[in-house]
């Protein structure tokens, strides 16, 4: 399903699970789309009604506006919302997504009831910087196939590697048949020109979990625990064995905490 936001883009999102739990809404990693979280829906439906979306630049939804901020991602996320008539909703956002949700947490409160931040960060440090101009060089190189082939390594647990639930090659595919190198890389920008939220963070009124992979080797453990730290209510769960995409590495174990804290 499309909505059409008040610019003029449009985003796509889906409604799955059970239409009387309650309302869970999933944002996206970077490079990622509603079909990332297809697995872990599979064990959430029984109790929420999950809601999926892509961000503006990112899966089935529009890319051709020249640019877009953290806050106008968290904007479009408060017109879906809106548009499905909820006041509340509990939320996940991994990556990319748990910015876009500390955003939502610092000006929309009152629309979150309790969040979940997976593999998060709130500080841009100087390895992360340098870090960013790699993608970014990795992007204008060769493109999103490049580009994706770079983060692996990084985004992804050894253990995972070895043994793979979905062929890594598949995996990549979902990415790049989805997703466009210029779009992403518009992503990217928006997170690098934003302030940094850690300072910001004690603000934060709101239940909120934060999740984290002790092999995340694109936002380390320590910048996750920083982001449970900085919040009066919230707790912090290291997951051992586990990279960055929780989502895909890590569907039991994450379904079990998100429900056990959620309130399923």
């Amino acid at each position: 399903m499309y909505l059409t936001l008040s610019d003029g883009e449009k985003i796509f999102y889906t409604l799955q699970g059970n239409p009387k739990g309650q309302p869970l809404l999933c944002l996206n990693g970077l490079s990622q789309s509603t079909v990332t979280w297809t697995a872990l829906t599979s064990l959430l439906e029984k109790d929420f009604q999950v809601i999926l979306m892509d961000f503006i630049f990112q899966g089935q939804s529009y890319k051709k506006a020249t640019s877009r901020s953290l806050s106008r991602h968290a904007d479009d996320v408060i017109e879906l919302l809106d548009k499905l008539g909820l006041q509340q909703t509990l939320l996940a956002g991994i990556s990319y997504g748990s910015i876009v949700s500390q955003n939502l947490l610092l000006r929309y409160p009152e629309r979150i009831k309790k969040a979940a931040l997976l593999a998060t960060f709130a500080q841009k440090t100087a390895r992360y910087r340098e870090f960013d101009q790699l993608l970014h060089q990795s992007l204008e190189l060769g493109g999103l196939e490049h580009l994706i082939n770079t983060l692996y390594p990084f985004v992804l647990g050894p253990e995972f590697f070895e043994n793979p639930p979905l062929p890594i090659p598949q995996l990549k595919k979902l990415s790049l048949d989805i997703n466009e190198g210029q779009a992403i890389r518009k992503l990217m920008d928006a997170l690098m020109t934003e302030e940094d939220y850690l300072s910001h963070l004690h603000k934060v009124n709101v239940s909120t979990l934060v999740i984290h992979g002790e092999y995340d080797f694109l936002c380390l453990p320590y910048m996750g625990k920083a982001v449970a730290e900085a919040i009066p209510e919230a707790r912090f769960e290291l997951l051992e064995n586990i990279g960055h995409t929780l989502n895909v590495e890590a569907v039991p174990q994450l379904a079990k905490l998100l429900k056990g804290f959620l309130g399923a």
